[in-house]
């Protein structure tokens, strides 16, 4: 078996550095960028700096374009349900689950004591309803239902509406 390089020359400073300092790449033969961690952020930074309007512009509509309503649920082994929403990426929201477990503050201790029990990989992270371009107070009035109803049927890990 061939052995992966442990450095690799950056192609726009052209020093040689650890395979560590730089970014994945799926589309590469070496499956790393061709430039370095510090260049990409340079070239990141220039770029935003050297045209600022059409950086707001793509960012206004990439946000702009990017806030259907969502409900989701996590779903433990006994059927038990935590009911969520946002108005973000779906992937996004799960992994602020994932993050806020780990550093856990206490802001879902039902789901925590769930993780904690079951293990997190053991639960269901799923799409329930994409409700599309609805204000975020008709979402929270449609999540909130939908939490009543898991609560009514003691399946609920949301705790207190």
């Amino acid at each position: 078996m061939a052995k992966t390089p442990q450095t690799k020359k950056c192609t726009k400073c052209t020093e040689v550095k650890s395979i560590d300092e730089f970014h994945n790449h799926s589309k590469t033969k070496d499956k790393k960028q061709i430039y370095c961690k510090t260049c990409m952020l340079k070239a990141s930074k220039n770029q935003k700096l050297d045209n600022p309007t059409q950086w707001k512009e793509y960012n206004t509509e990439y946000h702009k374009s990017n806030k259907n309503a969502l409900i989701y649920r996590i779903v433990n082994p006994l059927g038990e349900t935590y009911t969520g929403s946002t108005m973000k990426r779906l992937n996004v929201r799960f992994a602020s689950h994932r993050a806020t477990y780990k550093h856990s503050n206490g802001l879902y201790p039902l789901l925590h004591k769930s993780f904690d029990t079951w293990g997190i990989d053991a639960h269901i992270f799923e799409l329930v309803v994409d409700l599309g371009n609805i204000s975020r107070n008709e979402l929270r009035y449609i999540e909130s239902k939908m939490i009543k109803n898991f609560m009514n049927n003691n399946k609920s890990l949301n705790g207190k509406l």
